[in-house]
């Protein structure tokens, strides 16, 4: 039986920082990101009956997402943030998080970013707050393109390992 209606709407509330989030580490641009969320969330509505309940949503959701996003991107003629692999393998961690109170993810998130090195972090604030591109992140620091590249993809594994980690130590703690 497919998603009612109710509860298709409920979930879009509740995971949208999640999706928002996804899109945004694929396009780098948080308002073309916004439009892209907004086309994923009528394609999701438009395909409900397809759509058999939350689990099945939130995985419904990213694949819409990946490749509404890449489809952006191609028509801007610009260079999606990270490869295909990079992509496959943030997708393997997007699915537990998917109806994690997004309050303790951004409250573990800041704490992570504190624990970075002070080179991890400006490069975090460079990339995400100053939204420069990788290319003008790595004409910024004089660094070599794939150099900056390979830095972010460690930082964000490095943060995604601490936030997980901090989840599920709250969540532990939850149950004590």
């Amino acid at each position: 039986m497919p998603i009612d209606g109710t509860t298709l709407v409920r979930s879009l509330a509740q995971l949208r920082p999640n999706i928002l989030a996804y899109i945004v580490s694929i396009i780098g641009d948080r308002h073309l990101g916004e439009d892209v969320l907004q086309d994923v969330f009528a394609s999701a509505y438009e395909k409900r009956q397809t759509i058999e309940n939350e689990e099945h949503l939130g995985r419904w959701l990213r694949v819409a997402a990946r490749h509404l996003a890449l489809n952006a991107i191609r028509d801007r003629k610009t260079e999606p943030q990270f490869d295909s692999e990079i992509l496959d393998l943030m997708d393997s961690h997007w699915e537990q998080y998917d109806f994690c109170e997004t309050n303790d993810t951004i409250h573990a998130l800041h704490e992570c970013i504190g624990t970075l090195t002070p080179y991890a972090q400006q490069l975090v604030k460079l990339r995400y707050t100053q939204g420069l591109s990788g290319k003008l992140l790595a004409d910024h620091l004089g660094k070599k393109l794939n150099t900056v590249y390979v830095a972010l993809t460690r930082i964000h594994r490095a943060l995604a390992e601490c936030v997980m980690r901090r989840l599920s130590d709250e969540t532990g703690d939850a149950h004590d």
